[in-house]
């Protein structure tokens, strides 16, 4: 270099020129490779966003799917996590799988903080764990949403805004309420266990009156149970405006260990317009939404256990309950798998329609009749709650009731799931 430094330099103005194109051109050659080092770098470094980006939407998408398996899928499902033999999605070791056109995939557990197991327990709390995976290598994110479940903001128990009893009705573990008279009580027969839900013995309820009368009661009916603001001992657990529940000493009117009268009073509310379209819209997903009582199919218990049959209809339609719904017989043991139903028929206003539960019947679930009547005949049982806008007759020894059991399975199309906590794991 010194030599041809010196030749350049003693070339003159050739030479310095020469240096220069000499110096310009290393300048350039070091620009060029740093420029294309840069640019490989940042083509790198694209794609790991574009496989990070990958990932965290497969994980993203995984989580996704855990909630709604726990809007759709009884929480009881999930008793056995975090080590489920045969469920994927309670199993933390083989978790649920999840493949995606593109090549991404992605894993998905569910595990139980605190389960939904009333009474004790009300709110039911899960953490959904999920991992998503895209690319070679490949790369991978990890998230968990936690989540609270509890049950939409209806009655659970046997409802309607009135009721007159006859016959020998039946309820177990189960209380029976009313924005307005209870008539009839001393043909209604309740167990001596505890009510499965409240943790209180099942009794009647009523925001007004109950009498054991047959007519429509008022507050001067002789036959109202408290008429005289004292309590009765034929009737030791019930509650209405006039009397509350024997105790040492009496209790006022209308008070009980878990309900006020303005409770009572708005307990009843129907299911929203946003409830009810979210019931309609998992119906018609599932193919069990109609607009006629007569001529439906009923579904298929080995495709949807946990099914929601939706009816719109006029408010003179009755559903007529025979044998239909036979494959959904309930046998109550959580042992096996449960079936349960979610039925609404939607009278389009008060009139004379509603269902009719006949003798045969033996099923779980909630059935809705918000503006209709309901005829309970013969030995029909129903396990789990009921809202109608009146009960036109309860006959025989029609039997409702609840269970621990069933509010285990309680469907999760009736379950309102709420995210709490979210976190990137791997960040």
């Amino acid at each position: 270099m010194k030599t041809l430094w010196g030749r350049l330099r003693g070339a003159g103005d050739q030479g310095a020129a020469m240096m220069t194109v000499i110096l310009v051109g290393a300048v350039l050659t070091a620009t060029t490779v740093t420029a294309a080092t840069i640019s490989l770098t940042n083509l790198k470094n694209a794609g790991r966003d574009r496989v990070a980006s990958g990932a965290m939407g497969a994980a993203e998408a995984a989580l996704t799917e855990g909630v709604n398996y726990l809007r759709t899928t009884p929480a009881g499902s999930l008793t056995c996590s975090p080590s489920c033999a045969t469920n994927a999605w309670g199993n933390s070791t083989s978790p649920k799988t999840l493949a995606f056109p593109d090549g991404r995939t992605a894993t998905v557990w569910i595990q139980v903080l605190q389960a939904f197991s009333p009474p004790s327990y009300k709110v039911g709390t899960y953490v959904v764990h999920a991992k998503g995976s895209s690319g070679t290598g490949p790369g991978t994110r990890k998230l968990d949403q936690t989540v609270t479940i509890k049950p939409l903001d209806f009655p659970i128990g046997v409802y309607a805004n009135s009721i007159a009893m006859n016959g020998t009705p039946q309820t177990f573990q189960e209380s029976v309420f009313s924005k307005d008279c209870i008539s009839g009580r001393n043909k209604m027969t309740f167990g001596n266990q505890p009510d499965a839900y409240f943790g209180i013995m099942p009794a009647a309820h009523s925001a007004k009156w109950i009498s054991t009368g047959n007519s429509a009661c008022a507050a001067t009916t002789v036959s109202n149970i408290h008429r005289t603001a004292a309590c009765n001992p034929a009737y030791p657990y019930d509650q209405d405006a006039q009397g509350g529940p024997v105790s040492a000493p009496c209790t006022p009117p209308g008070a009980t260990s878990k309900f006020t009268l303005a409770d009572l009073d708005s307990y009843g509310k129907p299911l929203t317009d946003s409830q009810l379209a979210g019931l309609r819209t998992v119906a018609q997903s599932q193919g069990n939404y109609w607009t006629s009582a007569t001529g439906w199919t009923p579904p298929n218990p080995a495709v949807y256990p946990h099914a929601v049959i939706f009816f719109d209809v006029g408010p003179n339609v009755t559903l007529g309950l025979q044998n239909e719904l036979d494959a959904y017989s309930w046998n109550g043991q959580c042992t096996t798998p449960a079936k349960t139903l979610v039925i609404v028929v939607n009278n389009s206003s008060v009139g004379s329609g509603g269902v009719t539960l006949n003798s045969n019947n033996n099923l779980a679930g909630a059935l809705f009749v918000q503006r209709g009547q309901l005829k309970f005949n013969g030995t029909a049982t129903w396990t789990g709650t009921i809202v109608a806008d009146s009960f036109q007759q309860w006959n025989g020894n029609a039997t409702s009731q609840l269970t621990s059991c069933f509010l285990q399975n309680l469907p999760g199309s009736l379950m309102q799931v709420s995210p709490t906590r979210f976190r990137e794991v791997d960040r």
